[in-house]
């Protein structure tokens, strides 16, 4: 479909809601980026359950009880159903809103993986009745095919996730590793806090709306994350 120029001035492509407020919007695209084992995962299962069951996420009003869809890349049947008995008891979902696609057979920069993502956003429309308000992808280089520095390949992926949100209108947030910390002269490790902390192509910023950096301290069966760890940043 094209527009014509006065055509495109006066269309109405709906007001941006807030899927979590002052966090996610309904149009948005959120690169999440965190080191190795940081919580990725249970960060986006955590936001996923809270807007499919309208809770509050962090201390952040989620206003609307939406539909989600979850995306696994890694990590075994078994173990994504204890994490969801785990979550659920915490923050129980009804029927037909939360929804897990795991381990897809391919990858979404190519061909068949794009075709396939549409094809089971068509799969959740026809169980609950309207496209994922939102859509996790956990983690992206387990769902990539090729280098994370590709620039091809991240332009690919990229067109892959515009060409879905353009179908579906879904919110997406991608979680990313960021990049090794570098040693100083001195031999400590100095963590890059910029805007370009993540692992790979530079294009990583281009296919999205807004970046947040997840930093987490203290051991790992103490981790718990406050407000203040999700600073929204608009590219």
């Amino acid at each position: 479909m094209i527009y014509e120029h006065t055509d495109l001035l006066k269309a109405d492509f709906g007001s941006e809601e807030w899927l979590v407020d002052g966090i996610l919007s309904a149009h948005d695209r959120m690169l999440l980026v965190a080191r190795y084992k940081a919580g990725k995962s249970i960060w986006g299962q955590q936001l996923a359950h809270c807007v499919a069951g309208h809770y509050e996420f962090l201390t952040f009003q989620v206003p609307e009880q939406k539909v989600v869809l979850y995306i696994a890349g890694e990590g075994e049947l078994d173990e994504w159903q204890i994490r969801a008995r785990a979550m659920h008891r915490v923050f129980p979902v009804v029927e037909k809103k939360l929804f897990l696609w795991p381990l897809p057979k391919w990858r979404l920069n190519t061909e068949r993986g794009a075709a396939a993502l549409i094809e089971t956003a068509e799969e959740v429309k026809k169980e609950a009745g309207e496209y994922p308000a939102l859509t996790v992808f956990d983690p992206v280089y387990a769902l990539f095919k090729g280098s994370l520095r590709d620039d091809e390949a991240v332009n690919e992926f990229t067109h892959t996730l515009n060409v879905y949100q353009h179908e579906t209108n879904s919110a997406l947030v991608v979680l990313h590793h960021e990049r090794r910390p570098m040693r100083t002269n001195t031999g400590e490790l100095s963590e890059d806090t910029s805007h370009e902390a993540f692992l790979g192509s530079a294009l990583w910023l281009a296919g999205c709306r807004t970046l947040f950096l997840m930093k987490v301290e203290g051991r790992s069966k103490d981790r718990v994350w406050h407000p203040t760890d999700i600073v929204r940043r608009n590219i």
